[in-house]
C-alpha cells in the first residue's frame, strides 16, 4: 500500500475548499501559488514569486535597425530572454523587467542612425512600484552619453519626477514612452527620426 504524504493531503483539500467556495478551481493560477511558472495574455512568463513585472515593448521607427547599447537596473532585473540586441526597422520587440516586493526600476538604451549618418543614444526607462503612480521617462543623447556613470542619478531624479508618459528629442532623433497602471503594467517604447 502507498502511503499519501501529509502535503498532498493538505494540497488537495485545500483543492477542494477553493472548488466549494468559488465553484470552480483554477488550476495555472492554483499552481502558480507554488513558485511555478504562469503566463499572461502575450504569452510572457511570471514566476510567482515576483510581485511587480513590467512588460517592455520597443517599437523601431527609423529607417534601419536600432541596437541595444547598455541596460540600468535600480530594482528588479531582466527576464530569461534578455534584451533584444537588435530591432528591425518597422518593428517592435518585447522584454520582460521583473522586480519582487520592492518593484521594477530600470532603463535600457538604443542606439539609432539619422538620415545623415550621426548616431543618437535613446533612454528608455520606466519605474514600476507597489501601490504607486507608475512613471516613464525618455531622453536623447549624442552616442555614447549614458556611459557615463556620473549621468544615471540625475537620470533617477527626472524618472520620479515625470509621470506615465514622456518623449526626447535631439537633432533628428526622437522618443517616446508610456506606461500602463497596476504591478503588471505595459511599458510601450517608439524610437525613431524626426
Amino acid at each position: 500500500m502507498k502511503l499519501i504524504s501529509a502535503s498532498n493531503i493538505f494540497l488537495s483539500l485545500f483543492v477542494i475548499l477553493i472548488w466549494c467556495v468559488n465553484g470552480s478551481v483554477d488550476e495555472k493560477n492554483f499552481r502558480s501559488k507554488g513558485n511555478e511558472a504562469i503566463s499572461n495574455k502575450k504569452g510572457i512568463t511570471y514566476m510567482s514569486d515576483q510581485q511587480v513585472t513590467t512588460d517592455c515593448e520597443v517599437m523601431n521607427e527609423g529607417y534601419s535597425n536600432i541596437t541595444f547599447q547598455k541596460f540600468h537596473d535600480w530594482q528588479g532585473h531582466v527576464g530569461p530572454a534578455g534584451y533584444p540586441q537588435e530591432i528591425p526597422n518597422g518593428e517592435s520587440r518585447s522584454f520582460q523587467h521583473a522586480g519582487k516586493i520592492d518593484g521594477s526600476i530600470g532603463a535600457v538604451v538604443y542606439r539609432i542612425e539619422d538620415l545623415v549618418g550621426q548616431f543618437c543614444d535613446c533612454l528608455l526607462s520606466w519605474s514600476n512600484l507597489p501601490n504607486l503612480t507608475n512613471k516613464a521617462f525618455a531622453m536623447v543623447r549624442e552616442a555614447g552619453y549614458f556611459d557615463d556613470d556620473a549621468v544615471w542619478p540625475g537620470i533617477f531624479d527626472k524618472l520620479f519626477k515625470s509621470g506615465n508618459k514622456s518623449n526626447g528629442t535631439m537633432m533628428r532623433c526622437s522618443t517616446s514612452v508610456e506606461i500602463g497602471d497596476g504591478n503588471y503594467p505595459l511599458f510601450k517604447a517608439t524610437v525613431g527620426i524626426l
